[in-house]
């Protein structure tokens, strides 16, 4: 296929920018997964005030490098706050999303089968040739226990 050289500049970059846009969010999905999954949420939420990467990293025995770009990814995503001395925080609205399982906005059921349904991906293929989808079961015990925690 011949490069189209009557194309837009202007448009082919904003298509680029729509079509990628959709990467970072699935890259921050998968850090919202693993907030989750780590504690690193709830931990933000119980401390009190504001955590640098090392306190929160220590607190869940985690490695600080990890966390720091687990919290850039966070901070740039608009999830977590970050303050002038790169101290993290969650807003209330965030806890009630992010920490609070007795919350009726707590979403993180949602995050919780992430990794289960992204392996779909690999079976996808063969539904899209044959016309078979996938039962409940195929995606993984976390699928049930997200779709529990989502509706709690």
């Amino acid at each position: 296929m011949a490069a189209d050289t009557d194309l837009d500049p202007m448009q082919v970059g904003l298509f680029s920018y729509r079509v990628f846009s959709k990467l970072e969010g699935a890259v921050t999905s998968a850090m919202v997964h693993l907030g989750d999954r780590l504690g690193l949420y709830r931990a933000l939420a119980d401390a009190g005030s504001p955590l640098t990467t090392t306190e929160l990293a220590s607190r869940l025995g985690l490695a600080e490098r990890w966390v720091r770009e687990w919290a850039y990814n966070q901070a740039a995503a608009e999830i977590v706050q970050i303050d002038a001395h790169e101290r993290l925080s969650l807003a209330p609205e965030a806890v009630a999303v992010l920490a609070d399982e007795d919350h009726p906005a707590f979403g993180m059921g949602s995050f919780h089968h992430l990794p289960q349904t992204m392996a779909a991906l690999e079976r996808l293929p063969e539904s899209f040739r044959t016309g078979l989808g996938l039962d409940y079961d195929a995606h993984g015990p976390d699928c049930a226990e997200g779709i529990a925690r989502a509706s709690s």
